[in-house]
Protein backbone atom coordinates (compact mmCIF):
# COMPACT_ATOMS: atom_id res chain seq x y z
CA UNK A 1 0.00 0.00 0.00
CA UNK A 2 2.54 2.20 0.56
CA UNK A 3 3.49 2.15 -2.85
CA UNK A 4 1.02 2.98 -4.51
CA UNK A 5 0.18 5.80 -1.78
CA UNK A 6 4.22 7.04 -3.19
CA UNK A 7 3.21 6.55 -6.90
CA UNK A 8 0.19 8.80 -6.15
CA UNK A 9 2.14 11.29 -4.27
CA UNK A 10 4.89 11.64 -6.85
CA UNK A 11 2.41 11.91 -9.37
CA UNK A 12 0.63 14.68 -8.15
CA UNK A 13 4.30 16.35 -7.50
CA UNK A 14 5.11 16.38 -10.83
CA UNK A 15 1.83 17.72 -12.14
CA UNK A 16 2.33 20.70 -9.50
CA UNK A 17 5.57 21.32 -10.91
CA UNK A 18 4.72 21.42 -14.82
CA UNK A 19 1.90 24.03 -14.13
CA UNK A 20 4.12 26.38 -11.81
CA UNK A 21 6.71 26.33 -15.06
CA UNK A 22 3.85 26.53 -16.99
CA UNK A 23 2.94 29.65 -15.15
CA UNK A 24 5.95 31.14 -14.58
CA UNK A 25 6.46 30.85 -18.84
CA UNK A 26 2.81 32.73 -19.04
CA UNK A 27 4.35 35.44 -17.01
CA UNK A 28 7.46 35.68 -18.94
CA UNK A 29 5.02 35.95 -22.24
CA UNK A 30 2.93 38.38 -20.46
CA UNK A 31 6.21 40.16 -19.70
CA UNK A 32 7.24 40.10 -23.33
CA UNK A 33 3.85 41.41 -25.06
CA UNK A 34 3.77 44.24 -22.88
CA UNK A 35 7.44 44.85 -23.45
CA UNK A 36 6.66 44.77 -27.26
CA UNK A 37 3.56 46.70 -27.09
CA UNK A 38 5.42 49.63 -25.65
CA UNK A 39 8.23 49.32 -28.36
CA UNK A 40 5.89 49.47 -30.97
CA UNK A 41 3.74 52.02 -29.43
CA UNK A 42 6.85 54.49 -28.77
CA UNK A 43 7.89 53.74 -32.46
CA UNK A 44 4.52 54.61 -33.38
CA UNK A 45 4.58 57.82 -31.93
CA UNK A 46 7.68 58.66 -32.83
CA UNK A 47 7.10 58.12 -36.82
CA UNK A 48 4.21 60.81 -36.78
CA UNK A 49 1.20 58.07 -35.26
CA UNK A 50 1.96 55.73 -38.25
CA UNK A 51 -0.15 52.50 -37.13
CA UNK A 52 2.13 50.58 -39.88
CA UNK A 53 5.09 50.90 -38.14
CA UNK A 54 3.83 50.30 -34.52
CA UNK A 55 2.81 47.24 -35.55
CA UNK A 56 6.25 46.16 -37.79
CA UNK A 57 7.86 46.71 -34.63
CA UNK A 58 6.18 45.04 -32.20
CA UNK A 59 5.38 41.99 -34.12
CA UNK A 60 9.62 42.18 -34.79
CA UNK A 61 9.97 42.40 -31.01
CA UNK A 62 7.77 39.46 -29.94
CA UNK A 63 8.73 37.05 -33.07
CA UNK A 64 12.63 37.92 -31.68
CA UNK A 65 11.46 36.72 -27.96
CA UNK A 66 8.49 34.79 -28.13
CA UNK A 67 8.44 32.61 -31.21
CA UNK A 68 7.47 29.34 -31.73
CA UNK A 69 4.44 27.66 -30.21
CA UNK A 70 3.90 30.03 -27.29
CA UNK A 71 3.63 32.85 -29.41
CA UNK A 72 1.77 31.00 -32.64
CA UNK A 73 -2.03 32.15 -30.82
CA UNK A 74 -1.15 36.63 -30.54
CA UNK A 75 -2.22 39.06 -32.64
CA UNK A 76 -1.17 42.71 -32.83
CA UNK A 77 -2.80 45.61 -33.66
CA UNK A 78 -2.07 49.36 -33.63
CA UNK A 79 -5.00 52.29 -34.12
CA UNK A 80 -4.16 55.91 -34.24
CA UNK A 81 -7.32 57.60 -31.84
CA UNK A 82 -7.24 61.67 -32.11
CA UNK A 83 -3.97 62.41 -31.08
CA UNK A 84 -2.71 58.86 -29.30
CA UNK A 85 -1.41 55.41 -30.59
CA UNK A 86 -2.67 52.59 -28.76
CA UNK A 87 -1.40 49.23 -29.31
CA UNK A 88 -3.28 46.17 -28.47
CA UNK A 89 -2.25 42.26 -28.75
CA UNK A 90 -4.69 39.42 -28.04
CA UNK A 91 -3.44 35.96 -27.29
CA UNK A 92 -4.00 32.89 -25.72
CA UNK A 93 -1.26 30.48 -23.80
CA UNK A 94 -1.96 27.43 -24.25
CA UNK A 95 -2.17 24.88 -20.99
CA UNK A 96 0.56 22.37 -21.12
CA UNK A 97 -1.12 19.44 -19.56
CA UNK A 98 -5.03 18.44 -20.82
CA UNK A 99 -8.00 19.04 -18.44
CA UNK A 100 -6.22 22.79 -17.29
CA UNK A 101 -7.93 25.97 -18.61
CA UNK A 102 -5.77 27.97 -21.30
CA UNK A 103 -4.72 31.39 -20.54
CA UNK A 104 -6.64 33.79 -22.89
CA UNK A 105 -5.16 38.01 -22.61
CA UNK A 106 -6.09 41.72 -24.13
CA UNK A 107 -3.42 43.91 -23.20
CA UNK A 108 -3.48 47.49 -24.39
CA UNK A 109 -0.46 50.07 -24.68
CA UNK A 110 -0.91 53.93 -25.45
CA UNK A 111 0.91 57.17 -26.09
CA UNK A 112 0.96 60.70 -27.39
CA UNK A 113 1.53 61.19 -31.02
CA UNK A 114 4.50 63.14 -31.38
CA UNK A 115 4.71 66.29 -34.03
Amino acid sequence: MATVAWVAGAGLALVFLVMLAWALVVQYGLGVVRGALDEGARAGSLAGGQAEVCETVARDALANLLGGPVGDRLTVRCVTMDARLVAEAEGVFGAWLPGFPDWSFRLRAATTVES
